[in-house]
Formats: structure tokens, sequence, C-alpha cells
């Protein structure tokens, strides 16, 4: 951790300084962060380049819950062969979170030694092993190995949505990062979705093996696409210190990139060392961090209680209380999954920049990041909380599947919706250089009731009624959105009472009036 310093003093020392001249982009509003005058520099790469780079990251994270969530169709025909329950095949999934949980602490640190180009490729390969080992276990007697296989499926995985967030904020600026994290948070999310469609229609036709192959296929279009055209982004500026150049030729960089013939990231002493292995676990206490986390663990968390009894009581017989769905119907079911998803994919793209940006400007032009959240008033505090109340009452009263579809496509919005301003928010509220810490320890926060809820969600509705579990939900979806409302409020004070004092974007004057704004964002 660096010594506390103000950003907005820095700043304000930049800008009258008559030696500096400060970058703008063509609607006048400021760079941040200012770009050098190398072409090689990520923030001076062509628009082609950084879109394929953004590709890539966001096509790697589409594959980490398509990978880890594989089997939710598949939970039937895999109980026949294991003799088990539905409910205890669910169990894999809970393991492949598991994964995701505990890979961030792993990659973190070795992103920062090998570079996040090289943990992409080499994570992807893991993972493609993870699933042919998921694919080979056939056996009647393999049902605890396929469990542990997704364990490391997801562990393999989870490099992807650890270190995208880092990419981000190193090929674009502050002004464009609401769109792109938009765009990534959507693949991170829709993998989730994808899963269940593709599921449902390789286990009605083919054997369930086939679940876990076309991810095989996928990490190997992914593992060539990173060989031919990701890049290392870190890139010397003030506060990250002396960085290797890679080298000029196509072949040597590669190599270097991925075959570690020449280093790619700073040497750091030990003690640095230790302080990135350790920054996760001080970020996770930091208040600004609790109050988020909270918030992800209690929206994503509903989001896979959702899931779990819909991969069930969909295919239920009818007489069991369920739709007696097939697994192809059920997999056409999942499309309100995508439509969800798409509409607030769209919501983001409109609002993620423009929203925040035009508060900056009606309030002086000086940024503080808690302007993102204001883009959460609709999916998080209106449409989840209808959500889980409407999918609980549909299941309770077996009400029609339009019904419990409309229920479907509210939350999968609201938690598509609400993710990107969260996940862009805590990263500026402690600052970009330390992502990939950050990044590890909201997926910490965001994954660990996923893990838990499987275990007690069925007893808890046993108990209480499915009714009134889902309705407890929706409570505690609004309580959620209480703690986002302190943060928009108080979130400058809050964040000055962290553990972790890094310079932010915070306090920079970013843009002159409401019109440049505007403009800009269009």
């Amino acid at each position: 951790m660096q010594e506390k310093d103000s950003q907005s003093e820095h700043v304000e020392e930049m800008m009258h300084s008559p030696t500096i001249h400060m970058k703008h982009n063509a609607k006048g509003i400021l760079l941040v962060p200012q770009p050098s005058e190398d072409p090689r520099d990520p923030l001076n790469w062509s628009t082609v380049k950084k879109a394929t780079t953004l590709a890539i990251v966001c096509l790697s994270a589409f594959s980490v819950l398509m990978s880890c969530l594989a089997n939710t169709s598949g939970f039937f025909p895999q109980g026949l062969l294991y003799n088990k329950a539905p409910v205890e095949i669910s169990y894999s999934v809970s393991a492949a979170v598991a994964g995701l949980v505990v890979g961030p602490l792993v990659w973190t640190p070795i992103g920062t030694r090998f570079g996040k180009a090289a943990v992409f490729f080499w994570s992807i390969l893991l993972a493609m092993c993870s699933n042919i080992w998921s694919a080979c276990m056939t056996k009647p007697d393999q049902y605890e190995v396929f469990v542990v296989s997704r364990l490391f499926a997801g562990l393999f995985g989870s490099a992807a949505i650890t270190l995208g967030g880092n990419f981000i904020v190193e090929v674009f600026f502050l002004h464009d990062r609401g769109k792109c994290f938009a765009i990534y948070t959507f693949c991170i999310l829709i993998g989730g979705a994808s899963s269940s469609t593709f599921s449902g229609y390789i286990v009605q036709d083919v054997g369930w093996p086939v679940q876990f192959w076309y991810n095989v296929g996928f990490e190997a279009f992914l593992a060539i696409l990173c060989l031919l055209f990701l890049d290392e982004t870190l890139w010397h500026r003030a506060d990250t210190g002396s960085v290797p150049l890679a080298p000029a030729g196509f072949v040597q960089r590669k190599l270097a990139t991925y075959a570690f013939t020449k280093r790619l990231t700073p040497q750091k002493p030990r003690h640095e060392v230790i302080q990135s292995i350790t920054l996760p676990f001080i970020i996770f206490f930091c208040p600004i961090t609790i109050l988020i986390g909270i918030t992800f663990m209690i929206f994503y968390g509903w989001g896979i209680a959702m899931n779990t009894f819909l991969s069930i009581f969909l295919q239920d017989p009818i007489d069991e209380g369920g739709y007696g769905f097939s697994p192809e119907r059920n997999a056409s079911f999942t499309f309100t999954f995508w439509v969800g998803a798409l509409v607030a994919q769209l919501y983001g793209i409109l609002l993620g920049d423009r929203l925040p940006l035009a508060i900056c400007a009606r309030r002086g032009g000086v940024w503080k990041p808690e302007y993102r959240l204001h883009s959460l008033w609709i999916p998080l505090l209106i449409c989840l909380p209808i959500s889980t109340g409407l999918f609980g009452g549909s299941l309770y009263h077996h009400w029609s599947y339009m019904v419990l579809a409309l229920a479907v496509f509210l939350g999968n919005f609201g938690a598509v919706a609400s993710f990107p301003p969260l996940l862009n928010y805590i990263i500026e509220a402690f600052s970009p250089k330390i992502a990939n810490e950050v990044s590890a320890t909201v997926n910490f926060y965001r994954s660990v009731l996923s893990i838990a809820i499987t275990f007690f969600l069925f007893p808890w509705a046993d108990k209480v009624g499915i009714n009134w579990a889902f309705g407890m939900m929706s409570f505690f979806t609004i309580f959620a959105f209480g703690l986002v409302g302190v943060v928009m409020i108080w979130g400058s004070k809050i964040r000055a009472m962290s553990f972790v004092h890094v310079k932010s974007e915070a306090g920079m004057h970013i843009v002159d009036d409401e019109t440049d704004t505007k403009e800009a964002s269009v």
C-alpha cells in the first residue's frame, strides 16, 4: 500500500502547471488517465485493437459461467447414472462456484508476476482440461470425482473474471468504462443463461457429456485468439513504476508474453509481493467494500436460488407441483434470460456513462465514483424485488409459466443491469491500479452466498413456504439498495475510512459544463 495522497490536489497542480498540457477528447472531456506520447501505450491503441482486446476479454468471461453451469439442465440424466437426486447433482454447480471464489485469490498474485495475458491463456487451457475430465466421468461410481472436476473447472476458469476488469481500466479512458463494463459483465452473466439453453437442447437429443465437450471446443478457440491477438496492457505511468517494454516483433512479443522469454511486469521487492497477496483480504474488511459486497452477495445469491428452483420445477411432473417441461422446452424457456440480459445491456450502454457524466456536469464537473450508482434505481430497487416476489408466488400458486417467465425476465434484467455500475464503482472507489485485487474481493462477496444457498434453500422453502422464502428475498433486496443509498450519500466519507489508500480518480475535474457532457456521451 502507498501513503495516502490527495488526488484532487495532485490534479490541481497539474492543471495549473505551465509546463504540463492536459489532454482532452474532441468533446472537451479530460482524458483520465492521461496517455503518453508513445503509440505502443494501450491508451493510444487503435479503436480496432482496443475492441479486439475487449472482445477477447468478454468472450473469456462469457466462457466462465457457461462452463461452470454447463450441466444445469442435465441434473436428471446424470442423476439416473449416478443414482443421485437432482438436488445432489446440483452440488456439482456449487463446487464450480466454490472454485470461482477461491480462484481470484490465486490468480491475482500470479497475474501481477507473470502478466494478465499469460494467465488468461494458460488458465483457459487448464479449464479446457477440467471440462475434458468432467466429460469422461461416465461411470456410476464417479459422482464424487465428477464434483471434484467441476471444482477445478471453476478454479481455473475464474482468471477471466478476476483480471478482465484490469484490462478495461488499462485500455479505456474513464469516460468510456461504463459501456465497457456493461458489455463485460453482460458477457459474464449471459454465460450462465446460455449454459441452461445449450444444456437443455443437448440432453434432449444426445448424451450429457456433450454439455462439456462443446465448452472444450470453445475454450480451444479462445486460447488461439489469445495467442494471436491478446497483448499485455500494463504500461509505465506515474503510479506503476518502471514497466519493461515488450519486444517489437510479433513472434518475439508472443514468446515473451506466453513463454516468458522476457519479463513484462515490474520487478517488485518481497514486501510488495506480500502486500499484493494480502491486499484482497485488507480490501475485504474496508467499510465501502462491506456495503457494496453485501449488495452483490444478496442479489447474485437470489439469482442462483431462482436458477436452482427453475431447473427442477420446470421439469418436475405436473402432479408433483412442477410444469412438466421436457429438457428442450426448458431450454426454450431460458431465452427469457437472454431477453432480460439484452435489455439490461441496452440500458447499460445508454446510461452507463451518460448518467454519471451528466450528474458530474450538474455538480461542477468534479468526478465522484458515486455518480455511477444512480443507474441502480430501476434495476435494483424496482425490478429485482418484484421479480423474486413474483417468482415465489408463481411456484407456490402454480401460476402460468408466462408469469414465471416475466419474473425471470425482470430478475435477469435487474441482475445484469446492476452488476456493471457496482463493479465499476468499487474499482474506482479504490483505484484502477488495484483492479485485480478489488475484483478478487468482490468476486468472493458475490459468490459466497451462491455456494451456500443450495444447501439451505430447500429446507428454508419447506419451513416457511416457497412463496415466503422468495418474498423474504424481496425485502432483503430492498435492504441491499438501502446500503447502496448510504454509499450514494456518504460515499466519499466512507471511502476515506478505508484501510487502503491509493491514488484514485475521485476529485478530478473532467467536464466543464453539462452541454459538453451530453455531446461527449453521444
